[in-house]
């Protein structure tokens, strides 16, 4: 007996079934075709250069280098905060008593250079006036020398203790033409 059954015949949509599922098999296991074949070399450097040009565009849209400090950014920025830190010293009264001593200690020691200069011309002068016709080596002869020192230092104590009068406070007021009277604030 005969139990075997034919094979029912195959309607379009399996055939079309079969054919997209052989075309899905060969497309997965066929050997890949050569996708460019090879340039020359004027291709090859121009395609190189397009790529560089396309990486070169990539960083530089990055802004990290324009962030980063330099050497002379950093110079800069340490000389600012030195200037600073001078200025606001500067304003400590501290600092500014400093100055102004060393300011007048400078201004002290320039006068009183020019002074010595000054009074050693005059000096010489004031004696060789004094001493004319006198006997050289005299009592008298080396009393000249003094002349003109007492006199200048006379003149100085004077003119410091009205410089000095008002710096500590006394007010100077005037009461008649020739002469002056300090009171005490």
């Amino acid at each position: 007996m005969n139990t075997s059954m034919p094979f029912p015949a195959p309607n379009d949509g399996d055939v079309e079934r079969a054919v997209a599922e052989l075309k899905n098999y060969v497309a997965a296991h066929a050997p890949a075709a050569p996708a460019v074949a090879p340039a020359a070399k004027r291709v090859r450097d121009l395609r190189a250069e397009v790529d560089e040009a396309h990486v070169l565009l990539e960083l530089q849209a990055d802004a990290a280098p324009l962030l980063a400090d330099t050497d002379r950014f950093r110079r800069s920025r340490k000389r600012a905060a030195e200037a600073a830190r001078l200025h606001a010293l500067a304003q400590d009264p501290a600092a500014r008593a400093w100055h102004a001593l060393r300011v007048r200690l400078v201004l002290t020691a320039a006068a009183l250079t020019a002074l010595v200069g000054a009074l050693a011309w005059s000096t010489t002068g004031v004696h060789h006036t004094l001493t004319r016709g006198m006997v050289e080596r005299t009592a008298a002869w080396w009393g000249a020398w003094a002349v003109e020192p007492v006199i200048s230092t006379v003149l100085l104590v004077v003119g410091r203790g009205r410089s000095w009068r008002p710096a500590a406070g006394c007010c100077i007021t005037r009461t008649w033409r020739w002469s002056s009277t300090a009171r005490w604030r």
